[in-house]
């Protein structure tokens, strides 16, 4: 659970090139790529470093401490690839990281969240919202954009049980 948020979190604070590519540098990947295609285009403009056979880093020429992504063969195709979303350091991160977690560890290890997540987008700013749902309680995280105006905010909710006698007059008064 507490990968899933980070990475949630990691989403939403990073853009990428187009929705659906997978970018590792400059080349966006997809599982089934050719090696013989996609390594040569790779090693024109990065270093690669074999981690094991077939495992190869991608890191910049010039300064291999710049990491691209992970990429992995087998049967001449690629078959994995990984990439860091984002690194954040900061006291501000380390709250934002403490509020959402204090937010939902009552239930981390209880009942499953659902998780969804929604995109409101108008000409004056961006809105992405992740809604983490547990029995009788909501946890919202919203993250706007605007320019480099970034602004993230956590609402918690609570809601009364269904009521057997409420749901029973509603189901009644729908046709």
């Amino acid at each position: 659970m507490r990968f899933l948020i980070i990475g949630l979190l990691a989403l939403f604070a990073c853009t990428t090139a187009a929705a659906g590519d997978f970018m590792i540098g400059e080349f966006a990947v997809k599982v089934g790529d050719l090696e013989k295609t996609l390594r040569p285009q790779l090693e024109e403009k990065y270093q690669l470093i074999e981690i094991r056979p077939d495992v190869l880093e991608v890191v910049d020429k010039d300064d291999v401490d710049i990491h691209h992504g992970i990429v992995q063969f087998r049967d001449g195709t690629l078959i994995w690839a990984s990439r860091d979303a984002g690194a954040f350091e900061g006291e501000a991160v380390r709250e934002l990281g403490m509020a959402l977690l204090g937010s939902i560890d009552a239930d981390m290890y209880g009942e499953n969240a659902k998780v969804s997540m929604s995109i409101d987008t108008n000409p004056r700013y961006e809105v992405y919202t992740i809604t983490f749902e547990f029995p009788g309680r909501t946890v919202m995280m919203y993250v706007s954009s605007k320019g480099k105006l970034k602004d993230v905010t956590i609402e918690e909710i609570i809601l009364a049980p269904p009521d057997a006698t409420v749901a029973s007059v509603a189901n009644e008064a729908t046709p």
